[in-house]
């Protein structure tokens, strides 16, 4: 529970860089993404789903060999 809390929280800050540092081109990013279709958007949310959740099996996988191994 802590890590999913711990998690979320770095989604948090993660989200609201751009809009701090670039909040024109952040509008310009969000008016583009709306203007695109939901077949468009359902893809490319696929893809960023698919992409992280191999990204922390495999980062999962790599820190368990590291701490199984002995030296």
């Amino acid at each position: 529970m802590k890590t999913l809390v711990l998690a979320l929280c770095f989604m948090a800050v993660f989200e609201g860089i751009l809009p701090l540092v670039a909040p024109a081109k952040w509008k310009q990013a969000v008016k583009t993404a709306a203007d695109l279709p939901d077949a468009v958007l359902v893809r490319i949310a696929a893809v960023l789903v698919a992409g992280g959740l191999a990204a922390v099996w495999l980062i999962t996988l790599y820190w368990n060999c590291l701490l199984y191994t002995s030296p």
